[in-house]
């Protein structure tokens, strides 16, 4: 299904990321106008659900959305089912492993192409 805007382009490529990569549990996107110090992007747990919030203003293009969401998504993926975001460095260097991962994947094994194949709405 084709996106017409980046908030439906966000939307399927974190289907895709979840397909290859399960998160554990539903993870939201939300977006906002503007996040706190002046940030791209932040996830944060709300009950059962993962909630990547993007900033509108920050993720003014595709290419900046999808970056930023494989970002927070990376989050997503190592906090899974255990609650420990807490409990960890922010950005470990398994972070930047599966950071880099699906993002190599993405932009050079097809994933950008296989993205376009999955739903714009959320799971």
């Amino acid at each position: 299904m084709k996106a017409k805007n980046r908030y439906e382009r966000a939307q399927q490529v974190l289907n895709w990321i979840d397909y290859y990569w399960p998160q554990g549990r539903p993870v939201v996107i939300k977006w906002k106008k503007q996040l706190s110090d002046n940030a791209y992007g932040e996830t944060y747990r709300e009950g059962s659900k993962l909630i990547i919030t993007l900033s509108k203003t920050k993720c003014a293009t595709w290419e900046t959305t999808i970056d930023t969401l494989m970002h927070e998504a990376a989050h997503c993926i190592l906090w899974g089912m255990a609650s420990v975001e807490d409990k960890t460095a922010h950005h470990p260097p398994s972070f930047w492993a599966l950071y880099g991962e699906i993002k190599d994947r993405f932009d050079h094994d097809h994933g950008s192409e296989q993205s376009k194949e999955f739903s714009i709405y959320g799971n």
